[in-house]
């Protein structure tokens, strides 16, 4: 007799950062948005603003994207803080996010350096690559969050500040969720 699944609550990240190498840039930002395993009803959110120790570092056109100049005096959470908040809140979670190896890609070294481990499960999703047939099949134009939320009527626009592009990430993933169980109700 098949076992009935277990389902894990999910963790909607999004991150902004001084550049696309997690090697030598920094992360500026996090959110994270941990939901039931439908990803309908919200459990708790979390946000973080992180002083760069490197800003030398930095690639110009990211911080000109992020807006960096604008919310840079904004107060500042401790790496470890930030790291003790997520482990609470993302303990054995499913990680989210619009191309979310690159927010993991910043966000697990952050734990590592600190004697840590990720407390998100190993599965992960994408939206981009959720959206990916509807690329291919329909008129959407791109897959970046922008045109994912223009093209699927969301209301809550990116702003390349993590906690409206996570938010953005997870209506995105409601959207496409949504017209992947109507298309299954077809097969």
């Amino acid at each position: 007799m098949p076992q009935p699944k277990r389902l894990q609550d999910l963790l909607f990240v999004d991150t902004e950062t001084t550049g696309l190498d997690p090697t030598k840039h920094e992360l500026l930002e996090v959110a994270a948005i941990r939901t039931d395993p439908t990803g309908t009803t919200i459990i708790s959110k979390y946000q973080a603003t992180l002083k760069p120790m490197h800003l030398e570092r930095a690639e110009p056109k990211a911080l000109e994207v992020n807006g960096y100049a604008q919310w840079k005096n904004e107060p500042c959470t401790e790496p470890g803080d930030v790291v003790d908040a997520l482990q609470k809140l993302a303990i054995g979670t499913v990680l989210v996010g619009q191309n979310v190896s690159f927010d993991e890609g910043f966000l697990s070294p952050l734990f590592t350096r600190l004697g840590m481990k990720p407390p998100w499960g190993y599965h992960k999703v994408d939206t981009v690559a959720l959206a990916w047939p509807l690329f291919i099949y329909t008129s959407l134009e791109g897959l970046s969050l922008l045109k994912l939320c223009s093209y699927l009527g969301v209301a809550t626009m990116p702003t390349h500040r993590a906690a409206a592009d996570a938010e953005a990430c997870r209506q995105v993933y409601l959207k496409v969720m949504e017209k992947t169980a109507t298309a299954f109700k077809y097969l």
